[in-house]
């Protein structure tokens, strides 16, 4: 997403990758089931280079 974001200049152009992400997210989100969303969606949004809060290498 930050490579979209480096190279599109028009706001209005960064709106609508953004939106389209979400709207991906949002379906996927819906559309799993409930015992799978955690591990699904907590491991996306952990700080890059950790698993499980433990620091491991990148």
């Amino acid at each position: 997403m930050e490579e979209v974001l480096e190279n599109t200049t028009a706001a209005k152009t960064k709106y609508i990758y953004i939106r389209a992400i979400a709207r991906v997210v949002e379906w996927l989100y819906a559309n799993t089931e409930e015992d799978r969303r955690q591990s699904l969606f907590a491991s996306a949004f952990r700080e890059p280079g950790t698993t499980n809060g433990e620091s491991i290498a990148v």
